[in-house]
């Protein structure tokens, strides 16, 4: 028999490696344990028996690999597609208990990590205005302190602190109405709902230099989103009020509690069903039912705690004046049917204005 050619020109060097490493991976796999204590060497694999064989059998682990590694692909989870309310009705936040923006309410990492750096900015700029009212002492305006979601932080013409198109002239309107008589403080995130403004007022926003001013005027406006992520009005307005409460409890001053202004976005109403469905298990045609729900929960409710706080607290609705019908917004006014533009805001500051000058 003649002397194989272990470096024949059939195979080059670098498919030998590969082999060699692919068949010695197999031994290492499939081989009894007396085999594996031999010394394996090429010259093994590269019989003329063999050789044959082992090349199928390096090919055969080089696909298994290659296919293990790219055509498989790796299931991810994201936490934050999860809807904020279960089809059991069951929520992931509660209204009444502090919180800030968690997987339920955060519809991504960017917007998760994006309302800390907000919240962070908010209790800067608190911090920066109560230092500043304390320099100025005696020649201070009023404390005008504005809380709440988007509709709110639109005065400062920006959205979880970018400026946006639908805010622009609002900034003018705060002006306009407010800073000569009093003095401004915007202290309000995009998307927030009840239980995110109370932990803002807990960490960092509701400060002494202003909180112990009995001559500084609070206005609240929040809740809408509670309702646009799936809550129901009940626990919506207990929110709403347990918010009010806690500035009565914490500040000396005057609350002004705008209810909720009307919404007509009714294309987000499908995605909420289920669990927010009618009794024939179709989405809801309009967010107005639950509006008014919410609302006149807070009518009710916020007499006894007026008295409780020594009549600190007033409840304004604005919300007749946008409405072209009686349940139609108009889109003049609030063009995306939930924020009011900048002529919006000249009725909503000139009903606050009004609540704040004694007709509420």
């Amino acid at each position: 028999m003649p002397e194989c050619d272990y470096h024949s020109n059939d195979i080059d060097s670098t498919e030998r490696s590969l082999i060699f490493s692919a068949a010695t991976s197999l031994m290492s796999m499939v081989a009894p344990k007396h085999l594996l204590s031999r010394r394996w060497t090429a010259q093994d694999f590269y019989s003329p028996m063999n050789k044959g064989l082992v090349k199928i059998l390096a090919l055969f682990i080089f696909a298994l690999l290659f296919y293990r590694k790219i055509s498989v692909p790796t299931r991810t989870y994201d936490p934050y597609s999860r809807p904020f309310c279960d089809a059991s009705g069951n929520c992931g936040e509660n209204p009444e208990i502090s919180s800030p923006r968690t997987v339920f309410s955060a519809r991504s990492e960017e917007q998760y990590v994006l309302w800390w750096k907000v919240h962070a900015a908010l209790n800067r700029t608190a911090a920066e205005y109560a230092t500043r009212r304390q320099q100025a002492a005696q020649k201070s305006l009023p404390p005008l302190i504005l809380l709440g979601d988007s509709i709110t932080e639109s005065w400062i013409g920006t959205d979880m602190g970018i400026p946006i198109e639908r805010a622009k002239g609002v900034s003018t309107v705060l002006a306009d109405f407010f800073q000569h008589d009093y003095d401004p403080l915007v202290l309000a995130v995009g998307g927030d709902q009840t239980q995110h403004l109370l932990y803002r007022l807990q960490n960092g926003q509701l400060l002494p230099s202003y909180a112990n001013d009995d001559l500084a005027t609070y206005v609240v406006l929040i809740g809408t989103n509670n309702l646009g992520s799936g809550e129901l009005p009940t626990p919506t307005s207990i929110g709403v009020m347990t918010v009010a409460e806690y500035i009565l409890k914490s500040t000396k001053g005057r609350l002004v509690l705008v209810q909720l202004l009307p919404r007509g976005d009714s294309q987000r109403l499908p995605r909420l069903c289920p669990p927010r469905c009618d009794s024939d298990g179709n989405p809801f045609e309009s967010y107005m039912p639950a509006v008014k729900k919410v609302n006149d929960a807070i009518q009710n409710e916020a007499p006894k705690l007026s008295k409780q706080y020594g009549n600190r607290l007033s409840v304004v609705n604005c919300g007749s004046d946008f409405l072209s019908s009686a349940l139609v917004v108009d889109d003049a006014l609030m063009p995306d049917r939930l924020h009011p533009n900048a002529d919006g805001h000249r009725i909503l500051a000139k009903c606050i204005l009004d609540c704040m000058k004694g007709s509420c």
